[in-house]
């Protein structure tokens, strides 16, 4: 009998022996012949904000928190010109332990085909495949953080061709529950139908089918401040199935830049009674104040370059909204940010966003808050 795995696998193995030459095989002739190169990277992101309203625990007038946002060490290993490897490992600062990110093996039939099997970041979203280095602001927004799909372990095919990308993954989604098997079948396709040295438009879907088995999904969810309060719930819900949407634009038009997206989840439950549908947008705009750009490279937007041994300055701004209405617990958040990045060279930057949230039920006494953070980001 042929299940959705069973398929997976066939499809995987298929694409795995067309993108091999046909009498050659996938490892080097003999060791003479290999070429291998190494490489260490990572990044620290201290954190520092203040906050009150709904952002804050409790009944005080404003909270401050400091953290280590993110400490990150990449290894990166590359054999020939076809076979390469990561592997991530992060510093936990509320958990006091380290964890792992991504760790895969990667072989690439060329420069535009690419497998990669091991624990990686599902293909979804324009924001959520971003770098967290990368963004613009200092979280995702609201409803790529909370409905965007995560690292798992799998498959993945992924291909850029000229102005046109396309992945496509299977993974199986870390369960909760000993008795269940949950696994997904995910894709992500963009286009680039303006790009030139002036502009650039981006455009782009997104789909995930999750058979969940069970399986508890819960949205608990801040107004991307990373030290807030999680504000917006939807209440613990035994899914049988989900299916994600996502559509998504980027234009860069010399010191500009727009983006957006819209994403949904329509959940089967367990209980019937439980079915619902998520859903979510952001809008930004963002405007160097020097001769600088996003870079975009691939269907991806990549990191900043300034033109200047000074530096460059940016201001952005970001509304967003994340809707869980259609849950007993469920509200609506609405979330304005405005933001200040410098950036020094390729290895540093600081960024200052000022927030002003609003949700349609009170939460920690209150129905509105505002909260200012401050990240230095260095990369090495």
């Amino acid at each position: 009998m042929f299940t959705i795995k069973n398929v997976c696998f066939i499809l995987f193995v298929t694409t795995w022996r067309i993108a091999t030459v046909q009498g050659q095989t996938l490892l080097p002739e003999s060791h003479d012949s290999l070429q291998s190169e190494t490489r260490i990277s990572g990044v620290i992101m201290l954190d520092y904000a203040l906050q009150d309203g709904i952002n804050r625990e409790g009944d005080d007038s404003a909270e401050f928190n400091s953290e280590i946002r993110r400490a990150r060490l990449d290894i990166k290993h590359k054999l020939k010109k076809n076979w390469s490897a990561k592997l991530q490992i992060g510093f936990d600062e509320e958990q006091s332990s380290s964890e792992i990110g991504d760790s895969y093996i990667r072989y690439k039939r060329s420069k535009r085909v690419a497998i990669t099997l091991g624990r990686f970041k599902e293909p979804f979203g324009l924001e959520n495949t971003t770098s967290s280095k990368y963004i613009t602001f200092l979280e995702l927004s609201m409803v790529s953080n909370a409905l965007s799909p995560s690292r798992n372990i799998g498959w993945m095919v992924a291909a850029a061709h000229s102005n046109f990308t396309w992945a496509f993954s299977f993974v199986d989604i870390e369960s909760q529950e000993n008795d269940s098997a949950p696994f997904a079948l995910g894709g992500h396709l963009t286009w680039g139908p303006i790009s030139n040295d002036l502009q650039t438009l981006h455009l782009g879907f997104s789909a995930s089918l999750r058979e969940m088995d069970g399986e508890i999904f819960e949205i608990k969810e801040r107004a991307e401040i990373h030290s807030a309060d999680k504000i917006i719930e939807s209440g613990e819900i035994a899914v049988d199935q989900m299916q994600l949407l996502g559509v998504e634009m980027a234009f860069l038009d010399g010191p500009l830049s727009y983006q957006g997206e819209y994403i949904s989840t329509d959940i089967q439950a367990v209980d019937a009674r439980q079915d619902a549908v998520f859903d979510g947008f952001y809008v930004q705009a963002g405007y160097f104040l020097s001769r600088d750009t996003r870079q975009y490279n691939n269907g991806n937007l990549v990191s900043v370059r300034p033109s200047s041994k000074d530096g460059a300055w940016e201001l952005a701004y970001r509304y967003s909204e994340l809707n869980t209405r259609e849950s007993i617990e469920g509200s609506k958040l609405q979330t304005n940010t405005l933001g200040l990045n410098y950036y020094y060279g390729k290895n540093i930057r600081l960024t200052t966003n000022l927030q002003y949230s609003r949700s349609s039920e009170a939460v920690n006494g209150s129905e509105d808050g505002t909260g200012v953070a401050f990240r230095a980001q260095y990369l090495f």
